[in-house]
């Protein structure tokens, strides 16, 4: 009986503990105005140079680095390209790209990915400090086009809190959709799970 009793106080304090970790949770996420339901949109448009059909254009761009040194003409899907070696030629090749299953130049998935919401979610909502810790559903379903604008929507599903350290980490469960300027068609869409501190570590 006194075994049962122990327990029954064990997880007395314990709910207590809870509820009030909770409630400062909450409290903290309120002052940040981060609630379920809260939604986030940004316009953008990602911009690039007019390359021409013909492939000699990264022959010659491969040439100017390599043997003159010269830089990178600022073209966000040019560098993506360089960095991730990701040279498929429907991102720059228009008769390629037209034999290809989508039938035009796309933008990269990930370069669309990177560039708008981790920047969103780790700049300005959740905002600095955001850690993205799972992708779930992720799916493209039309291609997204150089030059065009679109708008990024950000949904927070769900909020949960945990301790670690001593420290409040608020977890974030967020809907994230890419959609046409008048919302009438959808691009892409995926669940994301990120985590945040709602208290000073």
């Amino acid at each position: 009986m006194q075994y049962l009793l122990a327990r029954f106080n064990e997880c007395h304090k314990f709910l207590i503990k809870s509820s009030q970790t909770t409630w400062r949770a909450m409290e903290n996420l309120k002052q940040h105005q981060y609630y379920i339901g809260q939604v986030h949109e940004e316009h953008f448009r990602i911009s690039r140079w007019s390359w021409s059909e013909k492939i000699w254009n990264i022959t010659f761009l491969l040439y100017l680095v390599k043997f003159l040194r010269l830089p990178i003409p600022f073209d966000p899907v040019m560098n993506f390209m360089w960095l991730s070696g990701d040279w498929n030629d429907i991102h720059y090749d228009c008769s390629a790209a037209k034999k290809s299953p989508i039938g035009c130049i796309a933008l990269p998935g990930f370069l669309v990915f990177s560039s708008i919401f981790s920047r969103i979610l780790g700049t300005k909502f959740p905002g600095n400090g955001t850690v993205l810790k799972n992708i779930d559903h992720f799916k493209f379903s039309k291609p997204l086009i150089a030059n065009t604008s679109y708008l990024a929507v950000i949904k927070i599903e769900d909020i949960s809190t945990i301790t670690r350290n001593g420290t409040l980490v608020s977890k974030l469960y967020l809907y994230t959709e890419i959609l046409s300027q008048d919302k009438k068609t959808k691009y892409y869409y995926g669940y994301m799970t990120v985590v945040k501190n709602t208290e000073p570590s």
